[in-house]
């Protein structure tokens, strides 16, 4: 068991001040231990699926066995307040997530989940933050956590609260655990090859999505509408809530985002910050032809995070350039640019066929794709999204260093725009509300949501880029990260 020599800190950062000193010290608790999943048996039957079928990464499998319930954690009661905790342990897991159903917190009660020394705190949460009885809460890194309740005691038989999930995280956030890092040639959005697109990488995010068989990284965008009033859609792929058999199976209300997740600096060290979260979306539209769903937020991003609304291009054109922002392997964001013109093909073809639903990069000049990346958004030149990451071959070569110079494809906007005529088939109808026929946006900054209308610097282009900094040589360094 993990030393509990912080438990003050831990109990200060979850319980009242007037009850923190009067309550048994977590060390004494009765700790719920969790069955280990077969995480090797998962990753042969991931590795089992065809070469070229597009995949999120998977990052959690559920815990088996029976779920621990309200009965299994201790109550106590100091000064008109009852706490109730439960300590949970996941041997060798890298990470625990959570996800209740049936909950209600009565008034004044208030739900927290915390690391046992109290580096990690989540919450509070209360009846305001759950949706139909459902909630989602961000990870604890580790291998053990604390779930606290406080209610007042006169309440206590009002509070309801069913696990209705358990994730067991294999893969690790940590620098030192290097057995499922990215390739060392990606580049970090910290680069000098992001500098054009400061705005639009905030509006890019990593997020996990639940599948029966999992949980999995996969990356997605915000995204504005012509309405310009902040409703969050967030734009990604719809192979991201598919199983290895095609069925539609992730469940958006088990979503959750973590914002400008990043190294701070080009090349340094992979220390992105995963503080900044939220969880829940509503689904509102989706296709497998082009391959996108569209998710509405439960809620906007806080103010806190300064997230940008991207805008897009619904333009039947193939971009003469791009720009791709995502999170390979659900690592710390990076940033892929294609010098060269792009082509509109069928998934996995390298023939033009301007009606075809994916736009083909015939290799690129920085960085790559992997695992992870899939649902992120590819800019055109102004800057405005055209198209979200399917699949394909490019990857690191063997030692990391560089690209294999393989292809991607990208589902086109213009076909996630005209699939359907139907609001759940289309993104037409929820990012056009008005109808007006718009064919390109601009992006938006979340603190200019209800301002006078300008133009959010959109425009900036990659030759540009490439003059700036004399030319593709210098814009292609490389940094090493741990393979």
């Amino acid at each position: 068991m993990r030393n509990l020599s912080l438990v003050s800190l831990l109990l200060l950062a979850t319980c009242p001040l007037a009850t923190a000193a009067s309550l048994t010290p977590a060390s004494r608790l009765q700790m719920t231990r969790l069955a280990s999943p077969d995480v090797a048996a998962a990753l042969r039957r991931e590795q089992a699926v065809p070469a070229g079928t597009p995949r999120p990464t998977l990052w959690a499998l559920p815990v088996s066995g029976p779920l621990p319930t309200l009965a299994d954690g201790e109550w106590e009661t100091v000064d008109g307040t009852a706490v109730w905790r439960l300590p949970l342990e996941a041997a060798g897991a890298q990470s625990i997530g959570i996800a209740f159903s049936d909950l209600s917190l009565p008034d004044g009660a208030q739900l927290s989940v915390s690391s046992l020394d109290a580096t990690q705190t989540h919450g509070p949460y209360t009846q305001a933050d759950v949706r139909n009885g459902k909630l989602q809460l961000p990870i604890i890194e580790g291998e053990q956590l604390l779930l606290t309740a406080e209610v007042p005691a006169a309440r206590r038989g009002s509070l309801s609260l069913a696990i209705a999930r358990l994730d067991y995280g294999f893969r690790s956030f940590d620098e030192a655990e290097v057995a499922y890092k990215s390739g060392g040639c990606n580049e970090d959005v910290a680069c000098s090859a992001g500098d054009t697109v400061r705005d639009q990488i905030r509006a890019v995010a990593r997020y996990t999505v639940a599948q029966p068989a999992g949980t999995f990284f996969c990356s997605g965008t915000l995204l504005n509408n012509t309405a310009q009033d902040g409703r969050p859609y967030f734009l990604t792929a719809d192979h991201c809530f598919r199983s290895s058999n095609g069925a539609f199976v992730g469940d958006p209300a088990s979503i959750v985002l973590y914002w400008n997740y990043q190294a701070s600096s080009c090349g340094g060290p992979r220390d992105g910050n995963i503080s900044q979260s939220q969880f829940g979306t509503t689904l509102r539209a989706n296709s497998l032809n082009s391959d996108f769903v569209l998710l509405e937020l439960n809620q906007k991003p806080p103010s806190a995070y300064k997230v940008y609304y991207a805008g897009w291009d619904r333009s039947n054109a193939a971009p003469t350039s791009a720009i791709g922002i995502h999170h390979p392997q659900g690592d710390e964001k990076a940033i892929s640019v294609e010098y060269d013109a792009t082509t509109i093909t069928d998934y996995g073809s390298d023939t033009t066929d301007t009606s075809a639903n994916y736009i083909r990069i015939g290799n690129w000049d920085i960085g790559v794709t992997e695992g992870g990346s899939s649902g992120s958004a590819l800019f055109n030149p102004e800057h405005r999204l055209v198209g979200t990451l399917t699949g394909g071959e490019a990857q690191c070569n063997i030692l990391g260093t560089n690209d294999n110079d393989q292809p991607d494809w990208y589902g086109r906007f213009y076909a996630h725009w005209n699939g359907s005529a139907a609001a759940a088939g289309s993104v037409r109808s929820w990012l056009d509300p008005s109808g007006n026929g718009t064919t390109r946006l601009s992006g938006i900054d979340a603190a200019d949501i209800g301002k006078e209308a300008s133009d959010d610097g959109d425009g900036g282009s990659l030759p540009a880029l490439l003059l700036l900094f004399g030319g593709a040589a210098v814009l292609r360094r490389r940094y090493r990260r741990s393979v």
